[in-house]
């Protein structure tokens, strides 16, 4: 997981390489579908 080639997931996160599209709403929403909020702080308020 920590080997360069394998930093490839739904965005640059590493750790959403073996995951399905739909994982982590928010972190794909932060760098593949601009449209959704972010739900890290942005939604709460």
């Amino acid at each position: 997981m920590d080997k360069p080639e394998e930093k490839k997931g739904v965005g640059k996160f590493a750790h959403t390489k073996g995951h399905p599209p739909r994982v982590a709403s928010r972190l794909e929403g932060v760098v593949k579908n601009r449209g959704i909020k972010p739900r890290k702080k942005k939604g709460r308020r």
